[in-house]
């Protein structure tokens, strides 16, 4: 006698537990892929502005 061949084949199925862990990473790695983006941002804008300050020699005093 054969085996029941498709007993063998099939994965068994995921738990909902392993969906969810997998969509929480996923949302986690964009969040911080994010954060870093609006980061850089910032630090270029900040460099950006300083080099533009000291190359016309205006300085802004807030206060």
């Amino acid at each position: 006698m054969l085996p029941d061949v498709p007993l063998y084949e099939t994965k068994p199925p995921r738990s909902a537990w392993w969906w969810v862990i997998v969509a929480g990473g996923l949302v986690l790695l964009l969040a911080a892929v994010a954060v870093a983006v609006v980061l850089w941002i910032r630090d270029n804008a900040d460099a950006s502005t300083r080099a533009l300050g000291t190359e016309t020699g205006i300085t802004l005093r807030l206060g």
